[in-house]
């Protein structure tokens, strides 16, 4: 649907997103169903799960995010970025915003990279996407709230499509998170006792 009747890249244009890491609805457990899912329609590639206690291989067209800013690459923490070739040697070479860069494995750099056909919101924060699917399910009733919902769906440029259920749905729309400082401002706006 989202590249027939909507014209999507699927890798290039469509965000996934939730607000935890773990857990069956996390980031972590999505973008190694998604990465099985893209891989096999998309390029025919049979991806086998990751061995336990170990993240997923990277493999040609895949989506990555750096995860940490590395100055010498010219890569920002949350820059999201193309698979585009991976060399016998294991070094991968990618596009980040129309940018090639090529990451040896023995440069321990690989490690700064990970999945990102799911993100979460809080990861999301300050990017668009033409397409973003938000989830909102009773599994992450602990962080539903409006403001969270609202950055969901507001990260998306053209369409926002919504899974989830209705309990957590109303649950964010009822929920406000007012943002508590804790500051020593209050100490300094009052007059100094001598």
């Amino acid at each position: 649907m989202l590249i027939e009747r909507l014209g999507f890249d699927v890798v290039q244009d469509v965000q996934v997103l939730t607000p935890t890491r773990k857990g069956p609805l996390g980031v972590e457990e999505l973008n190694v169903k998604l990465q099985r899912v893209v891989q096999e329609i998309l390029w025919g590639v049979n991806v086998p799960p990751p061995r336990p206690g170990l993240r997923p291989r990277f493999l040609l067209h895949d989506k990555v995010i750096q995860n940490r800013n590395n100055y010498d690459l010219g890569l920002m923490n949350g820059a999201v970025g193309r698979v585009t070739a991976i060399e016998r040697d294991g070094a991968m070479e990618m596009v980040f915003d129309g940018q090639p860069v090529t990451i040896t494995p023995d440069s321990g750099r690989l490690s700064d990279l990970s999945l990102a056909y799911a993100l979460t919101i809080h990861k999301a924060q300050g990017s668009e996407f033409p397409c973003a699917i938000v989830l909102v399910h009773k599994s992450h009733s602990f962080m539903h709230h409006r403001n969270l919902f609202y950055t969901g769906v507001t990260r998306a440029q053209e369409v926002a499509i919504v899974i989830g259920d209705r309990w957590a749905l109303r649950n964010c729309a009822q929920r406000r998170h007012l943002e508590r400082r804790k500051t020593f401002l209050s100490l300094l706006e009052r007059p100094a006792a001598i």
